[in-house]
């Protein structure tokens, strides 16, 4: 205890023991990866508790008789209320202390715990979601109704999903199910649906019937307790063939009423023409659309959602499954996604919300802006079952993975979880292929993949992309002699899967063929020269990505991209440490004609001109940023706005970090990169947080540099971070990235290599 001691002596124990308490305070934030608010929070405890230790003091000094040690003494002892002599102990202000900080530690472990759960939702269970209710084939009896069987699972999935704190199983989740557990050759009897309805994590199963008669239709369908298999009860409603719609809602308000036993059921109201059209012949063609593009015919499933848009030209579903049709067959580029993505954005507001937030995340795939991520998280974390929402969430991550500090394990548990749902989807498959061949090296694996998206998707160029990724001499041989013969759309999966440095020989022969065979894409909306230009593109990344600064601009300069483009390489290159000839970056970053630029290329000027100290270009520079900004704002070109508004704030940010003062910087670049659509400030956000000894931090960014956003130095850096946060063994893997990447690069390179090799000898041999 530290009784009898004066206030003075009080202080300096108390100032001694706050500074450790901060010291083991900010190593503890940082090893476990803690909130930043756990420091600050910390220091405010221990000014609260300085008020107190005080009156502890006195209190305890007159009870002790240490104000003058006479008599006096006792009066003043007898001064002290009682209460306050039992509450001012330095036995509670321990304790309290204690329990203090105990508390504030378990809120910080909470919140890391539950961050952590919003940026991997699919490890989310169906089980402690919200209760789920899955929606079994329907038994159809009747001319011309095969195709509600399906149909309805689809129907009633949309109709009930949020209905009286249901929530439903994704049909395409549950046919998936129904087809592993070969429930049509079975008959589909009882048992095995309800097994169908367990396997998918429902705690409900609705079994229902459609049955024809004269120019009738009834509508049955008979509720469970998919665990148990108790009967909760059944439904049953019919009318007039043509009045499918109001049927469907009538029995969907039905099964939730006899689902649902608590009060307010009877105001559930459902509109199923609202969400998706009011034309029966473009229902039936919408539904028979989707029953061939879960079998991944995509040709047969773009004829039928075009039958259904024939047949209502409002019909948003359609417009969105018929976008993803031709995504799927002609890739990204297509023309006539990006036309029926558009159409069902006119008409988003007819879409159920499921759809509204797919379609959001669509057009983000290929948009500049990064819209509806944190709403996908969201319905994914909630909706664990659903295989579509986690591949979405997993495309965002893929194709915008340059605004976002996505790690690899991350992106392959989105992938995984999608496959799980639905394996017999081809394109599910697609690119969890890609991540594991910019991931690693062991061809059994990747071939393992291979297969079964061969299995899910009957076809693919699987034997070309093995042999130019690990095939032998004669294998790779085989594989560059047909790449004037295969179709061509099969070079642009062998463009994405190949974009790591390990591949990079076979990679640019890759792109020579494609800009060879540019008349022959058959791509819509995109020609010859933008396939040619695509190439050239996709060449010169992976010339740089690999070390080989000579190649790399050869093919800027050989190329007919923009002037845009080519400053920002260059100053990308300037970034990543490469070697770039001085009169080089004179050519393409001195700041001579700034009249005809565009915001993103005066951006990538202004980082250039920091770094070398001239301060009436970054001036001028940033003037015409302003003035491309309010010419934006004089035209309502709001997204325009924001963009230059964000970054503004990083070049300032860049500017105070290379001023010295990384602490300022890192909020203007973190809280503006994604908007501002800076991929490089990830590997600068990285950097700040190394300089600031923040290493657990600059991990996340740094580690988050890779797939076709490759930024081969993140991989040095990641070693000296992972080497601050005593982890030798990371060190070691990420410096060997390093060297794997760049081995083969440029000579003024290679000193660069070496040091890292020597570094990781040196951690193999420490490590004995």
């Amino acid at each position: 205890m530290i009784r009898g001691k004066t206030i003075l002596q009080v202080l300096g124990i108390y100032a001694a023991a706050s500074w450790a308490v901060l010291e083991v305070v900010d190593v503890v934030t940082e090893r476990m990866g803690l909130p930043e608010w756990v420091f600050p929070f910390a220091l405010v405890l221990l000014l609260i508790g300085l008020p107190i230790l005080l009156a502890t003091s006195v209190v305890q000094s007159l009870l002790s008789g240490r104000s003058g040690g006479d008599s006096g003494g006792e009066e003043m002892e007898e001064s002290v209320p009682e209460a306050a002599g039992r509450l001012f102990t330095w036995r509670n202000a321990i304790l309290g202390g204690v329990l203090a900080f105990s508390l504030l530690f378990g809120l910080a472990g909470l919140a890391v715990l539950l961050k952590e759960k919003v940026l991997s939702p699919d490890e989310a269970v169906a089980e402690s979601a919200v209760p789920a209710i899955a929606i079994l084939p329907f038994v159809v009896r009747g001319d011309g109704l095969d195709v509600w069987r399906e149909g309805m699972v689809d129907l009633m999935s949309t109709n009930l999903d949020g209905a009286a704190g249901l929530r439903t199983i994704a049909g395409r989740t549950v046919l998936a199910r129904w087809k592993e557990a070969r429930a049509d050759e079975r008959g589909g009897d009882l048992d095995t649906a309800l097994g169908v309805a367990r396997a998918t994590g429902a705690s409900y199963a609705l079994v229902g019937s459609a049955i024809a008669g004269g120019q009738g239709m009834r509508l049955t369908a008979d509720l469970y307790d998919a665990q148990t298999g108790e009967a909760l009860g059944d439904v049953q409603v019919e009318g007039p063939a043509d009045s499918v719609f109001v049927l469907v809602d009538r029995l969907s308000v039905a099964a939730v009423r006899e689902i649902a036993t608590t009060g307010g059921v009877e105001s559930v109201s459902m509109d199923l023409a609202g969400v998706t059209t009011s034309s029966v012949d473009a229902l039936k063609a919408y539904l028979e659309g989707m029953s061939f593009f879960r079998r991944s015919d995509f040709p047969a499933a773009a004829e039928s959602f075009s039958q259904a848009i024939d047949a209502d030209s409002t019909f948003a579903l359609a417009y969105l499954r018929l976008g993803d049709c031709y995504g799927w067959m002609e890739g990204t580029w297509s023309g006539l996604q990006r036309e029926a993505h558009h159409r069902a954005a006119l008409y988003k507001e007819q879409l159920p919300r499921r759809e509204r937030i797919l379609l959001e995340a669509d057009l983000s795939v290929t948009a500049r802006r990064l819209v509806g991520l944190e709403d996908l998280r969201e319905y994914v974390q909630v909706h664990p079952d659903d295989a579509d929402a986690a591949f979405m969430l997993g495309e965002l991550y893929l194709h915008r993975g340059h605004n976002l500090p996505v790690s690899r394990e991350e992106m392959e548990r989105v992938f995984t979880r999608a496959v799980e749902l639905d394996p017999s989807f081809g394109p599910y498959h697609s690119h969890l292929v890609d991540v594991a061949l910019w991931t690693t090296p062991d061809s059994a694996y990747v071939a393992g993949l291979m297969a079964d998206a061969r299995r899910a998707s009957g076809g693919s160029a699987d034997p070309l992309m093995l042999a130019l990724a690990f095939g032998g001499d004669s294998a790779r041989s085989w594989a560059l002699a047909r790449l004037d013969s295969v179709p061509a759309n099969d070079l642009t999966g062998l463009n994405f899967g190949l974009r790591h440095p390990r591949y990079w020989d076979s990679f640019e022969l890759v792109q020579q063929a494609a800009y060879r065979r540019a008349e022959e894409a058959g791509i819509s909306g995109v020609s010859p020269d933008q396939v040619r230009e695509v190439a050239m593109f996709f060449a010169s990344t992976g010339a740089r990505q690999a070390g080989q600064v000579g190649k790399a601009l050869d093919y800027i300069n050989d190329s007919a991209v923009d002037g845009s483009y080519s400053t920002c390489f260059v100053s990308t290159m300037y970034h990543s440490r490469l070697p770039v000839p001085a009169e080089v970056l004179e050519r393409y970053l001195a700041t001579d004609r700034i009249e005809n630029r565009g915001p993103r290329s005066l951006g990538c000027l202004a980082t250039y001109a920091i770094e070398q100290n001239r301060v009436g270009d970054l001036k001028l520079l940033k003037a015409a940023i302003v003035e491309a900004g309010d010419q934006a704002a004089t035209e309502g070109e709001s997204e325009t706005v924001e963009y230059v508004a964000a970054l503004l704030e990083v070049i300032e940010g860049y500017r105070l970090w290379r001023s010295g003062d990384p602490a300022a910087a890192l909020p203007l670049i973190e809280d503006n990169y994604r908007t501002a659509d800076a991929g490089i400030a990830r590997l600068w956000i990285g950097q700040i947080y190394a300089d600031l000894s923040r290493p657990a931090e600059a991990v996340k960014w740094l580690g988050s540099m890779w797939g076709h956003q490759y930024t081969t130095i993140a991989y040095l850096e990641l070693g000296r971070a992972y080497e601050a946060l005593g982890e030798p063994e990371k060190a070691v893997v990420a410096y060997a990235e390093f060297i794997e990447a760049w081995e083969r690069g440029d000579p003024e390179v290679q000193p660069m290599v070496e040091a890292a090799r020597a570094r990781l000898e040196d951690i193999v041999r420490e490590r004995g």
